[in-house]
């Protein structure tokens, strides 16, 4: 389907669908590579398949992604589910809640509360009330906020091994590298940072923290706290 643009209470389309203009509707539902020329404003928007907008995109209401998201300016909206992978070039804005599964890039991210599960790649801030962050691959942030914050990994064993390491094999550990983090309340693991300042700390395994501003609740022996070098492990071994 080919519009230069849409007007419309409900649309549905089904398939390939290009629109070199805005869209402004109330509810959307896409199936297909969708293709977005101007901006996109919805009450709610259900889009699965590849969704590309170069313009900014607003929703209102509860939404959600299934597929790839390329967008080429800002998203704001209010509740926000995503299951696949998100490149945006403009900031994320959504004043209720941001759950994803899957990969995040984005300049700035911002959400009353946070739930991920996969990985993500922020230049900036990432903003949040209450944010848990489940790592299934390397994620960076510049600034990570949250009153309550929690980050945890997942661990993929290869060849689907049971859970002991075997000789020269080890499971796939990811990590959180961050310049800042503040919050009230952190709780950690794998997670690399120059500077921690929270209320209540406490660090898992794996944590390696610059500087600690904060009481320390807990922290586990293969945690560091304080400047260190590091050298990386030798080829074809893991830590």
């Amino acid at each position: 389907m080919f519009r230069e643009s849409v007007r419309a209470r409900s649309w549905r389309s089904l398939g390939p669908t290009k629109v070199t203009g805005s869209v402004e509707v109330e509810d959307a539902e896409l199936t297909g590579p969708a293709s977005i020329g101007g901006s996109f404003t919805a009450a709610h928007l259900r889009a699965t398949g590849t969704f590309d907008a170069d313009g900014p995109v607003h929703l209102t209401g509860s939404s959600s992604f299934t597929g790839s998201v390329r967008l080429g300016a800002t998203l704001d909206a209010t509740d926000l589910v995503i299951e696949g992978a998100v490149a945006s070039s403009g900031a994320v804005r959504l004043s209720g809640f941001l759950r994803l599964e899957g990969e995040l890039k984005a300049p700035e991210v911002r959400a009353g509360r946070i739930v991920l599960a996969g990985g993500l790649e922020v230049s900036g801030s990432m903003t949040a009330e209450l944010a848990h962050l489940e790592l299934h691959h390397d994620s960076t942030v510049s600034l990570l906020r949250a009153s309550a914050l929690r980050v945890t990994r997942h661990i993929a064993f290869p060849f689907n091994l049971v859970p002991f390491r075997v000789p020269f094999i080890g499971p796939a550990v990811p990590g959180l590298t961050a310049l800042r983090i503040e919050a009230s309340e952190a709780e950690l693991e794998g997670v690399t940072a120059e500077f921690l300042k929270a209320d209540r700390i406490v660090l898992g395994p794996d944590c390696h923290i610059a500087r600690v501003e904060g009481t320390i609740l807990r922290q586990d022996p293969k945690a560091h706290v304080g400047p260190e070098s590091r050298s990386p492990p030798p080829h074809g071994l893991s830590r």
